[in-house]
């Protein structure tokens, strides 16, 4: 019986699944090329946008992050205040 080897996933999809685990669903990743991705999309509020960038940096074989990302729920403060 032989073993075959078998592949890594691709780096975008080892992010993407990371990211999809603690769903942030609404994020894409393309792969750079020597550790780089690059992540777009829109998260729920602000701090998601840091705590996507920590998930992604924790992929091994991701060096660099580049984003592309936004919080669709900026806290604003109202005119009626």
């Amino acid at each position: 019986m032989s073993l075959q080897s078998q592949e890594p996933d691709p780096i975008e999809v080892r992010v993407q699944r990371s990211l999809q685990r603690v769903g942030f669903d609404n994020v894409s990743v393309k792969d750079l090329g020597d550790g780089a991705v690059e992540l777009q999309g829109t998260v729920a509020i602000s701090f998601d946008i840091a705590l996507v960038k920590y998930v992604a940096s924790t992929v091994p074989g991701v060096i660099r992050i580049a984003h592309q990302l936004r919080a669709s729920n900026q806290w604003r403060m109202s005119k009626d205040y």
